[in-house]
């Protein structure tokens, strides 16, 4: 296996990214591309984004700046999305594919490795999947963890330390702000007082997402009364949410005082 080094070929003022989005559900990988997007600064970075439909999250894409193509990805991928791929590649100038998901990881190991582009793949669960390993050992794709248990799986399965690095998940604490009092409609719908905690567990109902250690909190006698609930958007379970209450996930930051 060799790594190609992760430089601009084109050596333009502006690095050219193509994001490679494996998914279009409301998630936290998408919740993580969109802000990802929205953040860069224009003058360093053009970014073109492939999604496998078009969905709210490709809408979200557009809206932060990014020139938005469909490309399907399904987990063996397809000859035309590698060729469709390899033009957007060329003909666009981009210089660096990002990839999100195995399914577009191994379609960018393969447009990459025929572009001659290097691909990094940022790994969002807690483990490496085989499929990841193989793109990685196959491609000389490199790989970015959000979290050390990733770091240390993906050092123990026999990725290239050189090939590896970690960037933690963070927290915007301009949007993540509880407050002491939080009226709305929630609380008009579930009869609770404006100064009553609200604390909430935001996810699908997954092992990965540990819904059990919000189950095992919420049977801990509190010092004063609390309401749990457990809310969702789109696939997502909705348990503890009125019928009727249209839900969306940035509610969540503004209504509940506390969420895991």
């Amino acid at each position: 296996m060799s790594t190609p080094e992760l430089v601009s070929p084109s050596g333009a003022a502006r690095l050219h990214v193509l994001e490679l989005v494996g998914n279009g559900i409301v998630g936290g990988m998408e919740s993580y591309v969109a802000s990802l997007v929205a953040r860069l600064p224009r003058e360093r970075f053009v970014v073109t984004a492939a999604c496998p439909y078009e969905c709210g999250v490709s809408e979200q894409l557009r809206e932060a700046g990014a020139d938005v193509q469909v490309l399907p990805m399904p987990e063996d991928p397809l000859w035309s999305s590698i060729q469709a791929g390899c033009a957007l590649v060329r003909a666009s100038g981009v210089d660096v594919l990002h990839a999100h998901l195995p399914n577009a990881h191994l379609l960018a190991a393969l447009i990459g490795r025929l572009s001659g582009r290097p691909v990094l793949a940022t790994i969002h669960g807690r483990q490496l999947q085989t499929s990841d390993l193989e793109a990685h050992r196959a491609a000389g794709t490199f790989l970015s963890t959000v979290c050390r248990h990733s770091y240390y799986h993906a050092l123990g399965v026999g990725v290239d330390p050189r090939a590896l690095s970690c960037i933690p998940n963070g927290v915007d604490t301009q949007r993540f702000q509880p407050a002491a009092s939080r009226p709305g409609a929630l609380r008009a719908r579930l009869r609770l007082s404006d100064d009553t905690p609200l604390v909430g567990f935001v996810g699908r109902l997954s092992p990965e997402k540990g819904p059990e250690v919000f189950v095992r909190a919420a049977q801990v006698p509190p010092d004063r009364a609390r309401r749990w609930i457990v809310v969702r958007s789109m696939s997502y379970l909705l348990w503890g949410i009125p019928r009727g209450l249209t839900w969306d996930p940035p509610k969540c930051r503004r209504l509940l005082n506390l969420f895991s």
